[in-house]
């Protein structure tokens, strides 16, 4: 009878966030904002479309891949929070290179078919991202003329940023989690400080996670069931990363050492890649990159010269091997000194991006939470036995292969920038996924202090986060 009378008074929970956002949406975009450009009734129309129909959407996409409604709880406050973000802060802030990103974006309004002719500090980029950005830029120039371009472009990354939770989510329940094990982990992926100001980019970036997101979920599941179809998917999805951000070789490299266990154990074989579904698959993926490379092809631009201009001092071994614990709580904000490690640096940006913020006394206690939940989550995997390592192989690779990638950047082109924590953001998913299975590990020694420990950090670092990025804005 109480499982009977918990189930309506969940879903009546999800309900009543969603209408929180609705009337939330309502009072943001008041004639009175300043942040949101409003000029008559058909501007407010279309922010509220804009926001709350795709929160519908994907929450009703979430249910019918059997997702409950508690974790649709999380979605939607997540989506709130981030929304209420996007409101409280201008167009420009905290975005990295966002004037060159919207200059190409412009330029590409005038110029469709010669994306690769763009010369400037963003040309570097493939070109996905910038055509659709151009599509939402001149149809907002257009036919919305109340609304501001900008504001258009930054809820386009909004939506993005859905997807990426969406799929996230899908990917942690596959770790076969339950009860407050699951809520915990599941609350630090969506509620997470850095996807609040991830969400409002005017940038490749939350396109890049969302295909991300979504390549490393059909893998996973590919991975776990054998299904070659789910396999091409993700490749696919990888082949459209790749179009958006070189970065994506990252995510290549993952799915391939996936597809390298399974053919080391015999599970599948090179045959299996060579029927006419694989070869289509084979076809887009070279057209995808043949996209990517398109501005050496045509143009003659080589990648190098981008990292040439990053060319310092390299950093000493001893950059990559110390943590500085006073000096990371005292100075919780990059200040782009050498008096931090790449760890230093790497986690601050894992938070508060390579920003400097209001409210320093919130953040460093929201880094010293920080590092108790790294430390939490870190501790029991000296002691594991190999079954329990073996079961978190794909999680493992998609966390260990973006951070060797991301160390090797930045050993190739030393500056401070190259070893920022965005580049990793896609692969929160696998921290989250080994926070929720150390919490099993304590469990499994009887170790209830540390398993009840587990969930209270969780709580107590989104609490946090919510509240600082509820309330900070420059």
């Amino acid at each position: 009878m109480m499982a009977c009378c918990a189930r309506p008074s969940i879903a009546l929970l999800c309900k009543g966030l969603l209408l929180v956002e609705a009337v939330a949406l309502l009072a943001l975009l008041s004639p009175a904002s300043v942040s949101f450009p409003y000029g008559h009734m058909l501007a407010l129309l279309v922010y509220v479309l804009v926001a709350y129909v795709p929160v519908i959407f994907v929450c009703s996409w979430l249910r019918r891949q059997s997702v409950g409604m508690v974790s649709l709880c999380f979605f939607v406050l997540a989506a709130l929070v981030s929304l209420h973000y996007i409101y409280i802060s201008n167009d420009s802030a905290y975005t990295n290179d966002m004037p060159g990103h919207l200059a190409r974006v412009q330029f590409i309004t005038d110029h469709w078919l010669a994306p690769y002719e763009y010369k400037g500090w963003q040309q570097h980029h493939p070109p996905l991202y910038y055509h659709l950005a151009a599509a939402v830029y001149w149809l907002t120039d257009q036919f919305f003329v109340a609304v501001n371009p900008l504001t258009s472009l930054r809820f386009f990354s909004w939506m993005c940023y859905l997807l990426f939770n969406a799929y996230s989510l899908l990917t942690l329940r596959r770790a076969g989690f339950s009860g407050i094990i699951y809520y915990s982990s599941l609350a630090l992926l969506l509620l997470w400080p850095a996807g609040f100001h991830v969400a409002s980019k005017i940038s490749p970036e939350p396109l890049y996670y969302a295909l991300y997101a979504a390549s490393f979920y059909h893998a996973l599941c590919w991975y776990q069931e054998g299904r070659q179809g789910v396999l091409r998917r993700a490749v696919v999805l990888a082949g459209l990363a790749l179009t958006v951000r070189t970065g994506a070789v990252v995510l290549c490299a993952v799915i391939a050492a996936l597809v390298l266990i399974r053919l080391f154990q015999r599970r599948v074989y090179i045959r299996d890649f060579l029927s006419k579904y694989w070869l289509a698959v084979w076809a887009i993926l070279a057209l995808c990159l043949a996209i990517n490379m398109g501005r050496i092809i045509l143009y003659g631009y080589p990648l190098s010269e981008h990292l040439v201009s990053f060319k310092r001092t390299p950093f000493p071994l001893s950059h990559y091997l110390s943590l500085h614990f006073d000096y990371t709580l005292t100075h919780p904000f990059n200040d782009f000194t050498h008096n931090q490690s790449f760890w230093d640096f790497f986690l601050k940006t894992a938070i508060f991006g390579e920003y400097r913020w209001t409210s320093p006394q919130l953040a460093s206690a929201l880094i010293f939470v920080a590092m108790l939940v790294v430390f939490y989550t870190a501790l029991p995997w000296l002691f594991a036995r190999r079954a329990e390592w073996r079961e978190l192989l794909p999680y493992l690779l998609g966390a260990l292969i973006p951070l060797l990638f991301l160390i090797v950047f930045s050993v190739r082109a030393p500056h401070f920038s190259t070893q920022d924590a965005r580049f990793v953001y896609p692969s929160l998913v696998c921290f989250t996924v080994f926070f929720g299975k150390s919490q099993e590990f304590y469990q499994a020694r009887r170790a209830l202090a540390l398993r009840v420990l587990g969930p209270l950090l969780a709580g107590f670092f989104t609490i946090l986060a919510i509240i600082f990025f509820w309330c900070n804005a420059r």
